[in-house]
């Protein structure tokens, strides 16, 4: 493993007369906005080296890239990767000839220069939802791009106020003083209070924003998002495209990287692309419906896979209802047959398959949900979705497709590149066999995931540290395999987390911390921010980073995501007490 080290801020020499005062922040160069231009154009005559992350994001924007390349007959190489060391074996392998690299969610908060070393005329385009975005990626000779959106929020600093000096220790402004030194007459060089004084002021002000720029680590638009916006800028955009951006913002969404109110205004926009492609004409065939794909706007149930499952196995494997009810108690459950019988809805139709049940009730499921919502806490458990209807026979919900595509994307840790062939298959509507079978994963997941919440909690091995709430899965614990996949031990943590927040309703402004065995004398760890914090931001990247630093532990930080580290098992308390301490 690898010793933590905290991000290096290089510093690039520019003149020091610089204002200290509040700018308005302007686009550095290396920001792409104008996509079509800036990086379509530029990119359609070369062979492209596409480097994808395990994400269901990721693996839709790299479906619509594939689409554009198909149609502009564009030669491309495609390479899953799960961390920075598949990430620097993958473009070792595959660099010969290429001279574009574009990395979708895998590269924007690390530097990508340091950790590849490419050649000077190799060029990297970077398409990531991750932010903070790495000021040395923002800030370069052009070799590094970042596209975004036109109207993403980059709250980036300006280059002066970090990159003032390129060596802090020698002075800025020196002069000879007139007077001799000496017998030999020699002239003393003398560093001139102000700019003694100014450079003390920078280095304050450039704390404070570093501190400020790296606090917390979160999410922005959706790459899927942004490769849509570039298609529909280009006019080549239609419905598979559409949905597949709509798989990537539901992704986002149901993991928890957005909040609401990015998650609303995205879906509002994909709504009037929803409008503009499917309108049903007049002259529209029985023929052309049956091949194609309709797309609709609807309110969603916070049901994991009821339509793929029963209704009741549903309603007790889905966090939302799942905690609410409690239903790993005996009281739980009652409270749960209450609310069906509530409803009118008969426990025999409940616990048989949801295609099975009777018209009336699948028809009148989501009215009578809403009506008797209140009464048991379930105000929020409709939000706002999109289905596609594939020919007649096919329908499926945006969230059933991220849950699918999630579960193959981790069915088995040591052959992700299959893993993700399979998910990426599943996201095709002509491969609706795979996408069923990635429900059936993702079912069993999910069934693995409630069984461990409830042993953790009927054996109370949950935990107050202080500052957060932490458990840890031990080695030999039944699936423990399955957790070390951080997809996996997040949904699980995320369960736990819920869980202990209707248990502990003061614990609702406390992170969760989650750890389970990596391999023989290693582990994995995740942190999710506060229940209660709505902003789905989470201040663990740096204290992560720091912890390690503090007690000089052997800790890998491979993963992309930023809240997840593996370390030793015997380093793993005092790593705890070093985060407990910087959270104090």
């Amino acid at each position: 493993l690898a010793t933590a080290v905290t991000c290096a801020h290089a510093c690039l020499w520019l003149a020091p007369n610089f204002n200290l005062n509040a700018q308005q922040f302007r686009r550095p160069k290396m920001i792409i906005d104008k996509l079509k231009e800036d990086f379509y154009a530029k990119i359609n005559q070369e062979r492209i080296l596409l480097l994808v992350s395990l994400e269901v994001d990721s693996l839709c924007a790299a479906k619509i890239l594939q689409l554009l390349f198909k149609n502009d007959n564009v030669q491309y190489t495609m390479v899953p990767v799960s961390g920075k060391r598949h990430l620097r074996q993958a473009y070792a392998a595959h660099i010969e000839e290429i001279k574009c690299v574009v990395m979708i969610n895998c590269a924007g908060c690390f530097d990508v220069l340091e950790l590849l070393q490419p050649d000077d005329d190799v060029k990297f385009y970077i398409i990531d939802s991750s932010r903070p975005l790495l000021l040395q990626n923002v800030y370069n000779h052009g070799q590094v791009n970042i596209l975004v959106r036109g109207d993403d929020r980059l709250d980036i600093p300006e280059f002066e106020e970090i990159f003032a000096y390129m060596d802090e220790s020698e002075s800025e402004e020196e002069y000879f003083s007139d007077e001799d030194s000496g017998p030999r007459g020699k002239r003393r060089k003398v560093e001139s209070y102000e700019a003694r004084k100014q450079r003390q002021l920078w280095r304050k002000r450039k704390k404070e924003i570093m501190f400020k720029y790296t606090e917390y680590c979160y999410h922005e638009t959706a790459a899927s998002l942004v490769i849509y916006d570039l298609a529909w800028k280009m006019s080549k955009d239609n419905n598979d495209i559409l949905w597949w951006a709509i798989v990537g913002l539901t992704d986002q969404y149901t993991h928890n990287k957005i909040d609401q109110d990015r998650y609303i205004n995205d879906i509002g926009e994909l709504q009037r692309q929803v409008l503009r492609h499917n309108r049903i004409g007049d002259n529209e065939t029985a023929t052309t419906s049956v091949n194609s794909m309709k797309i609709a706007f609807d309110n969603e149930l916070r049901l994991l896979l009821y339509r793929h499952w029963t209704l009741y196995d549903s309603f007790c494997h889905s966090a939302y209802t799942a905690c609410r009810f409690r239903v790993w108690t005996t009281k739980g459950q009652k409270k749960l047959q209450e609310f069906l019988a509530e409803m009118g809805l008969p426990l025999v139709q409940c616990k048989q398959k949801f295609s099975a049940m009777d018209m009336q009730y699948k028809e009148n499921l989501r009215e009578w949900i809403s009506e008797h919502a209140r009464k048991y806490n379930l105000d929020d458990i409709c939000y706002g979705s999109f289905t596609a209807q594939f020919g007649f026979k096919n329908k499926f919900c945006a969230v059933d497709v991220v849950s699918s595509a999630a579960a193959l994307i981790e069915q088995n840790s040591q052959d992700y590149s299959l893993n993700f062939l399979n998910a990426l298959d599943a996201l095709s509507r002509v491969n609706v066999q795979q996408l069923l079978a990635g429900l059936e994963v993702a079912k069993q997941q999910q069934t693995v995931i409630v069984n461990q919440a409830r042993s953790f909690i009927e054996t109370k091995q949950i935990v107050c540290a202080g500052p957060f709430v932490y458990t840890c899965l031990e080695e030999g614990t039944k699936h423990a395999e399955l957790f070390s996949r951080p997809l996996v031990l997040a949904k699980l943590a995320r369960f736990l987390m819920e869980s202990w927040v209707i248990i502990n309703k003061k614990s609702r402004g406390l992170p969760f911390l989650l750890s389970a065995p990596l391999s023989k004398g290693t582990c994995i760890l995740t942190a999710l921010p506060p229940y209660a914090d709505d902003t789905c931001k989470s201040e663990f990247g740096r204290a992560f980073q720091q912890a390690a630093l503090r007690i000089r532990a052997e800790a890998s930080f491979d993963y992309f995501n930023a809240g997840v580290v593996t370390l030793k098992v015997e380093d793993r308390g005092k790593f705890l007490d070093a985060v407990t301490t910087l959270l104090m």
